[in-house]
């Protein structure tokens, strides 16, 4: 193999885990957020509201 077909290989390969990561950071931050919003509806309700869930008011 060439040099120039290594840095291709190795560029190819470079971004596909790049995006690999961005990809698990993003599903990670997802996750985050439910279950922020999901502890935020365990709380309330384990506080005895009844108006836990949020109404949505079309605006």
């Amino acid at each position: 193999m060439s040099e120039d077909e290594d840095d291709a290989r190795r560029s190819r390969t470079n971004l596909i885990v790049l995006a690999a990561v961005v990809a698990l950071v993003l599903l990670g931050i997802v996750l985050v957020k439910a279950m922020k919003y999901y502890s935020d509806m365990q709380d309330c309700a384990a506080a005895g509201h009844r108006d836990c869930q949020p109404v949505d008011t079309g605006q």
